[in-house]
């Protein structure tokens, strides 16, 4: 997978910003944000949207394959 030149940068810088959503935190608790944090740190792994998908054309460079992908793609994990 290609991530854009900062991309592991902004994760380091990140990884500091959201704490691990295992670690129990009172203010997420309280403020029910833990699964909004998990979400960021599975987007810090994997990349944006956009991110996957500049990936698949640059992969294949076809832009039938990035229609498909996105198909596969739409309301997974909704």
């Amino acid at each position: 997978m290609v991530f854009p030149a900062g991309f592991f940068y902004c994760m380091q810088i990140n990884a500091v910003i959201f704490p691990s959503p295992t670690v129990k935190t009172p203010v997420l608790d309280h403020l029910g944000s833990r699964h909004r944090v998990a979400y960021m740190h599975k987007m810090l792994e994997h990349g944006t949207g956009a991110d996957r998908q500049l990936a698949v054309f640059e992969k294949t460079k076809k832009l039938a394959e990035l229609a498909s992908y996105i198909n596969s793609q739409y309301l997974v994990g909704i």
